[in-house]
């Protein structure tokens, strides 16, 4: 989007895939990094999150795009995913998801918490990337998720990233 929340930032990608005559909208994100926030246990207590307002407006963004879509069709299958740079808890993710917005955290939804981590910052386990999906496609398609711990967990040279992948599956009939 040409918004100002994208501005000197990574824009959102948005493809329109059909699978077995269902339409899925995905929406792949990378938003704002948390570079430059107080740490969540640090000295400095509570921590300041001064990147945190572009994440809002990011998010935000993709929300009211999100139902555009729904306007047009309340029953469309919407998936929201990638690094949001933020936790599950965080405003940024609260305006993407909860009873008033359009979007499930499937993560939260069907993870034991132990599981759900996809990046270790200073030996704390954290999720900062996820996939969050419409009403519709979480009641209608049995999702499943996990993620897959090759690269927080383990720091090598060869590492293609320092998050973990995640991996949702839909049933589409």
């Amino acid at each position: 989007p040409n918004d100002r929340a994208f501005a000197a930032s990574r824009k959102p990608l948005v493809a329109e895939f059909r699978f077995r005559g269902n339409t899925v909208f995905v929406i792949g994100n990378h938003f704002n990094s948390k570079g430059g926030d107080g740490y969540v246990f640090g000295q400095v207590q509570p921590p300041t999150f001064g990147t945190e307002t572009k994440r809002i407006l990011q998010a935000n963004v993709v929300r009211q795009f999100v139902e555009e879509i729904h306007a047009v069709d309340p029953q469309a299958y919407v998936v929201v995913a990638g690094d949001l740079n933020d936790f599950a808890f965080s405003a940024p993710l609260r305006a993407l998801t909860g009873p008033d917005n359009p979007l499930v955290n499937l993560a939260e939804e069907l993870l034991p918490e132990g599981e759900i981590y996809s990046y270790i910052y200073e030996g704390n386990s954290q999720v900062l990337d996820h996939i969050l999906v419409s009403r519709p496609l979480f009641e209608r398609s049995e999702p499943t998720v996990r993620f897959v711990h090759r690269y927080a967990e383990y720091l090598y040279e060869e590492r293609h990233s320092d998050h973990d992948p995640i991996l949702a599956r839909f049933r589409l009939e």
